[in-house]
């Protein structure tokens, strides 16, 4: 069920071809939602430049939600702010949930992986920026941990499905119009030692 307060079933979705983003768009489309995916695959590439943002932010004017989820270096967080400035006109019945990690966090860092901190680091400041700054419109972070993608393959650890993290982003369009949900972190639950 969607909550009361989300205004329309038109989503706008990041790195829906894959993934955490696959997941989310799958269960969308699932229970009725049309979702307008934004990808490398159809022409909307993040690793290079503001015009795709801008592309972005136009076409998702009409959307009612929107999931900033393909990481690509610091776009997310300038899809983000510009996306929020579009909608913190007219925040009502519209929400912004950003896929974040908690591997911003710092606990276990790799070498390998210091730029992904840095860019889900930055998301969760931003994030935090715009609650404070437009109350009114919902801007939700999930910060899920290992998550079992291709993009996590090289590395050792519990995960989660993306499907989980799809469940968790579905929940949180289904809370009343009462409650806001801010932050949710998720990570596998720890197992025994074998």
């Amino acid at each position: 069920m969607t909550g009361e307060w989300l205004r329309n079933r038109n989503v706008g979705i990041t790195g829906h071809t894959a993934g955490v983003g696959a997941a989310i768009a799958e269960a969308l489309t699932a229970r009725g939602h049309s979702v307008a995916g934004y990808s490398l695959e159809n022409g909307f590439d993040l690793w290079h430049g503001d015009q795709t943002i801008e592309r972005i932010v136009a076409d998702v004017a009409d959307k009612a939600l929107f999931i900033n989820n393909a990481y690509a270096a610091y776009a997310q967080v300038r899809l983000l702010y510009a996306l929020a400035n579009e909608w913190r006109h007219d925040p009502e019945g519209k929400a912004i949930i950003c896929i974040g990690s908690i591997t911003g966090d710092g606990d276990g860092l790799k070498d390998d992986l210091y730029p992904y901190y840095a860019w889900k680091s930055a998301l969760d400041a931003a994030v935090r920026q715009i609650q404070k700054a437009s109350p009114r419109l919902r801007v939700i972070m999930i910060r899920p941990g290992l998550v079992d993608t291709a993009f996590s393959a090289s590395h050792t650890g519990q995960r989660l499905h993306a499907s989980q993290v799809a469940d968790i982003a579905l929940w949180t369009i289904s809370t009343p119009p009462d409650m806001l949900v801010r932050s949710i972190s998720i990570a596998p639950f720890p197992q025994e030692p074998t």
